[in-house]
């Protein structure tokens, strides 16, 4: 290994004397730490996947994907699994959501994470997701599971989930541990005619919490199609259903519009902690 090499000088002033030694060092030493974190810029000729395990791949606590302006095409769901547990994502447009797009073109939904990047974060920051289809499932947009997820400054418009939240479905883990963690932060975000089959026009959170601050719902529809059993029906909560366990919070939002088949045109919870300020809820059924 190469070293840089020891220097000594001393030098005697009056009765005192000074020495100072340079060390034997190894060159390794002196070279800084690989920063922690990575950034990766994209277009619209793409490919998303393989740019999401890249991310994944490299040893960056925080990877960001900035997506230039544009309509991506989805045709099956951005991955988010293990490589991501612990760590934080963001997918983030460089424009904002008016001119950055993510089109589901009704044949997908369009954000998968897996429960294997439990302990991660997922950051969705400046993008419009719309024609997502989560056919046979939960989250017509995004579906996640036991993992942090935070959707801001974004449009999620014209999702539909063949089960329940029609734009977003949150899950905590099957035992519940994570009924009291924060998994789903929606911020200064607009939901738009989102449909959902059972619970949860736009959004469904179940054994976790939601924070909810800036928030426009506007004509999303729990349509309880998909029948539940008669001791559990469908068709709760036309903007939102939380369920099971956990907190909700919503502040300085706006709900018109929404329709749920059963109860809760706006919101609905069921053995779940919610709290509603400064917001406003209007033709709502």
């Amino acid at each position: 290994m190469p070293l840089v090499k020891s220097r000594e000088t001393s030098s005697l002033t009056g009765s005192r004397f000074r020495r100072s030694v340079l060390l034997w060092l190894p060159l390794a030493a002196l070279v800084v730490a690989p920063t922690a974190a990575a950034t990766f810029n994209v277009n619209t000729g793409s490919n998303l996947q393989s740019i999401i395990n890249m991310a994944g791949a490299n040893a960056n606590a925080t990877n960001t994907i900035i997506f230039a302006p544009g309509t991506y095409s989805i045709t099956s769901p951005l991955t988010i699994g293990s490589a991501f547990a612990g760590r934080t994502l963001t997918l983030r447009s460089s424009a904002g959501a008016t001119t950055t797009i993510l089109d589901g073109g009704g044949s997908t939904f369009i954000i998968w994470v897996q429960s294997g990047a439990s302990g991660g974060h997922l950051i969705v920051d400046g993008l419009t997701l719309r024609n997502g289809n989560g056919t046979g499932a939960n989250g017509g947009a995004i579906q996640v599971a036991w993992t942090e997820t935070t959707v801001r400054n974004s449009v999620l418009k014209n999702n539909t989930a063949a089960q329940n939240g029609g734009a977003i479905a949150v899950g905590g883990n099957a035992n519940g541990s994570q009924r009291n963690s924060v998994l789903l932060h929606v911020v200064d975000s607009t939901f738009d005619a989102n449909l959902s089959n059972g619970d949860g026009g736009a959004i469904l959170v179940f054994k976790a919490s939601a924070e909810v601050s800036g928030g426009t719902f506007l004509n999303n529809d729990a349509t309880g199609l998909t029948n539940g059993a008669a001791s559990n029906p469908k068709g709760a909560g036309g903007a939102i259903l939380a369920s099971t366990g956990g907190t909700l919070t919503i502040d300085d939002s706006t709900f018109t519009g929404n329709d749920a088949k059963l109860a809760g045109g706006a919101v609905s919870t069921f053995n779940i902690n919610a709290t509603v300020t400064n917001s406003t809820l209007t033709g709502n059924t």
